[in-house]
């Protein structure tokens, strides 16, 4: 931390921070030590201190001659960590709003995928690319459901609370960066990964230009990878970028043994001791705070209220209903919750979505549906069964089905540990299926946030993470297609692959499945990952492979965009993973063990399916006259299926991609 930095939020500072609290943060630009409000006290020589430089009203109490008056709010922008609960970062903008008595503002950006751009990939790979995805429905919807959720609990906390969104003409316009100009302090979630990471840098840039300090917060993991990783230092034609750092092992039991001695301290300081909560706000703001007559239980509110809806650009500008409207997508929380049904309002009514990958009729994006999801799971009795019944692809209930949930930080991290644990302790028979449960959770999933972390990637750079024995064996399988020793393989496009059109059944009814529903089984996806691994090496680079992987998985997966999708897809690449058999490093081979190593058939898929879409838990949302009218049309049953070309095998299949995901 910087010296103002260390001054605010240390033990008996004007800021105090819970202990748990504090290694979260990440001062990204620090305040000034000059400016009044955050100047740190000078000694007076006698052991005593005084204030250097705050004014007289400053001191009492009044602010309202201060600087406060020309940036009179705190703002947060979240982004994936989209509740109320055990939110570190509102949790911190609520206590910087508090110190300089100011109100919170909350500016909920819904990013599309626009980092998906030509200057963005590895070179080769823009081969037979796909064509660029602003937005589908599916992930529009899935936000918008979590955010009509969590921005109600925010405005009942007393911030004034917009949600932007971005995709199509007209709708690009970066408002978060005129208000993070003008605010007095700025919080941030940690990004780790495109959309997001791309946002957060422009941010901390703006922020860095007008001085106004800046914070990006971890909240998606139990122990912050930078409290055990160093920083790496940039060069200064770099230093707008976001810091890199190493430490990071190979091995995700290591980090899971590194942070091993923290993790129960900081998850039971959130669920026990209410670290990462909220304190309540000084500076209420009412709902509906943009009304030109807005009140706070009939009394007239506050100065710095006023102040702030009638002169900061552009909230003077978005006072009714008519001047939001002009500026496509801006909306209060009255309009989002007004919108009963987010799923059909994605498809026809946002032109910037991508109406070919439906909203999930099977899954809602609130807070409330996560939780009942994991309740669920818990009183079903999924963690006793879990190392027993998680490899059954047959079963999608099994498991739990949480990982979109937690990716984009809709359900705490900290309760399902605090759950697991607590059902390892008290609940006899549970220990196995506790254990399995806890390495997906903690060994697999963290992993993949602190590598990107530690090195802040798109998708081009994420194919420095391929181990270089990888790279030398897939490379050597790309050059053989120069001298014709291509043994017999099929080549196919990214079309290909995305409409489920290859040779081989059983892999198109994995694609199948996880397009028409969002979702494909943790021990399914390894196989349907290393098998286009194996597939496509002799006809494209690894770079080339790797984006296919990451296209289909980011267009169609619920729980996609985010670090455990990445580090899934880079194990079936090997990193993470060792070599298959060889005595020589120049020809060891990516493991070949999984590829093509179905559990099931293609018939096993669609079984799955219609467990998953028609035989719904009774908390899910009621079946779609869509779905009703297929089951009728199929008689009630599963549809039908060739078994796969590939025999199938009972191996057991290491759980790593997407973590607890399904």
């Amino acid at each position: 931390m910087t010296d103002a930095d260390d001054f605010l939020f240390r033990p008996g500072g004007p800021v105090e921070l819970p202990s748990v609290l504090r290694p979260r943060l990440f001062c990204r630009v620090p305040p000034l030590m000059t400016s009044a409000r955050w100047a740190p006290p000078l000694n007076n020589g006698e052991g005593e201190e005084k204030t250097s430089s705050r004014t007289v009203e400053e001191e009492d109490g009044d602010v309202s001659n201060s600087k406060s008056n020309e940036q009179p709010f705190v703002l947060y922008l979240p982004t994936v960590v989209l509740r109320h609960r055990h939110n570190p970062g509102f949790a911190l903008a609520c206590r910087l709003a508090n110190f300089l008595q100011v109100p919170l503002l909350v500016l909920c950006t819904v990013l599309d995928d626009k980092h998906i751009t030509p200057s963005s990939l590895p070179t080769g790979a823009m081969t037979n690319h796909p064509p660029i995805v602003a937005m589908t429905a599916r992930k529009l919807a899935f936000t918008l459901e979590a955010l009509q959720s969590c921005a109600v609990d925010w405005q009942s906390h007393g911030a004034g609370v917009l949600i932007r969104l971005h995709g199509g003409p007209g709708t690009r316009t970066p408002h978060h960066l005129t208000l993070a100009h003008q605010a007095s302090a700025v919080v941030t979630d940690e990004a780790f990964v495109e959309p997001y990471a791309k946002y957060a840098e422009t941010v901390i840039s703006t922020c860095r230009t007008a001085n106004v300090p800046c914070w990006t917060v971890d909240g998606s993991t139990s122990v912050p990878p930078k409290c055990k990783l160093k920083p790496v230092a940039l060069p200064k034609t770099e230093s707008l970028k976001l810091q890199c750092f190493t430490g990071v092992p190979t091995k995700a039991w290591r980090w899971a043994e590194q942070t091993k001695d923290k993790r129960k301290p900081y998850v039971y300081g959130a669920t026990q001791q209410g670290h990462l909560d909220a304190p309540s706000l000084d500076c209420k703001l009412p709902p509906n705070f943009l009304s030109q007559n807005p009140t706070v239980a009939g009394q007239e509110v506050s100065h710095c209220h006023q102040q702030l809806a009638e002169t900061v650009t552009p909230l003077k500008h978005w006072r009714t209903i008519e001047e939001r409207q002009r500026c496509k997508g801006l909306w209060t929380v009255d309009d989002i919750v007004a919108i009963q049904d987010l799923k059909e309002w994605a498809m026809t009514s946002w032109p910037g979505a991508d109406t070919t990958v439906a909203p999930c009729q099977q899954t809602h994006g609130s807070n409330k549906a996560a939780m009942q999801r994991w309740k669920y799971f818990l009183q079903q009795g999924g963690l006793k069964d879990y190392a027993k019944k998680r490899n059954q692809i047959t079963l999608p209930h099994a498991v739990s089905r949480i990982s979109c949930y937690l990716n984009l930080g809709i359900l705490s991290i900290f309760d399902v540990l605090h759950d697991i644990w607590n059902a390892q302790a008290t609940e006899k028979g549970f220990a196995t299926g506790c254990g399995k449960f806890l390495d997906e959770v903690v060994k697999w999933r963290e992993i993949g946030y602190a590598y990107t972390f530690a090195n802040p990637s798109d998708y081009g750079s994420l194919v420095q993470a391929i181990p270089n024995w990888a790279k030398t064996y897939l490379n050597g399988q790309y050059q053989q297609k120069t001298i014709g020793d291509v043994s017999g393989t099929h080549q196919y496009s990214y079309a290909d692959l995305q409409q489920a059109s290859t040779k081989d059944s059983t892999w198109n009814a994995m694609q199948s499945y996880l397009n028409e529903t969002g979702e494909l089984h943790n021990n399914a996806r390894m196989t349907w990952g290393k098998t286009v691994v194996h597939w496509q090496c002799q006809y494209c680079p690894p770079e080339q492979i790797l984006l296919q992987l990451c296209w289909l998985n980011d267009r169609h997966a619920l729980d996609g965009l985010s670090p455990p999708s990445y580090a899934g897809i880079l194990w079936c690449f090997g990193w993470g993973d060792k070599p298959g058999r060889s005595t020589k490093i120049s020809k060891s081979p990516v493991s070949t063990k999984w590829a093509c190593n179905y559990r099931t058939g293609a018939d096993g898929f669609d079984t799955a399916k219609y467990r998953l879409l028609e035989e719904k838990p009774a908390i899910t949302k009621l079946e779609t006259s869509a779905h009703k009218r297929k089951r009728e049309d199929t008689g009630g049953r599963p549809r039908g299926g060739t078994q796969g070309e590939t025999p199938m095998k009972t191996k057991s299949i290491r759980s790593f991609f997407s973590p607890v995901s399904k």
